[in-house]
């Protein structure tokens, strides 16, 4: 009973994610009168996060697919580096055309318009920058990470980062973690889902 609801849920959310590749790159390539797109994406939305295709990074095979993809940014997406991590390892295991940029380097990719779309703490600072180069912004998302209960993005609980790298003086081969830190993990902004 237990395996059966599994693999349910597993073709569910697989059906979900191309559902929001599809759809996305739809609206990606109906936006612009461009031939090839070079997008952003930040943090891990893959297959190692979803059951198997992704959300942004579906939108992204889906332009692949397509065509029209031209190079991938992915920002490394401290404190985890998800995006260094996860998020380029499929790229490359896929043979994606990616660079691998740190998360400051994202406002000026923007700026030089070499990218045409974009998705944790850091995404706030994607959007704006993106906003103010004019270049669209958006972020995948499946239906499970709704919670219609709430009636506003305020009551959302914000993940805090893990105390073992929020509270402790630590070094680490990427650099130091300080004793304080202070923000949660995700951004709250506007959607693409399956259903539009």
């Amino acid at each position: 009973m237990y395996i059966d609801a599994a693999e349910v849920m597993l073709e569910d959310d697989v059906a979900s994610n191309r559902a929001i590749g599809s759809y996305g790159a739809s609206i990606i390539q109906h936006q612009t009168e461009k031939q090839k797109f070079s997008v952003l994406t930040h943090c891990n939305t893959g297959s190692l996060a979803t059951a198997g295709y992704g959300t942004a990074l579906g939108v992204i095979r889906a332009l692949h697919s397509a065509g029209v993809l031209e190079r991938v940014y992915c920002t490394e997406t401290r404190p985890f580096n998800q995006g260094s991590r996860l998020t380029a390892f499929e790229l490359v295991h896929e043979k994606l055309s990616g660079t691998l940029i740190s998360n400051s380097a994202a406002a000026a990719i923007n700026e030089s318009r070499t990218c045409d779309t974009a998705n944790k703490i850091g995404t706030d600072s994607v959007a704006l920058s993106a906003k103010f180069h004019n270049v669209p912004f958006y972020v995948a998302a499946p239906l499970t990470s709704n919670d219609l209960s709430l009636s506003s993005g305020q009551e959302i609980v914000i993940e805090e980062s893990c105390i073992l790298f929020s509270n402790h003086f630590m070094f680490f081969e990427q650099g130091v973690v300080t004793k304080t830190t202070a923000g949660g993990a995700f951004d709250i902004k506007a959607f693409v889902q399956k259903t539009g």
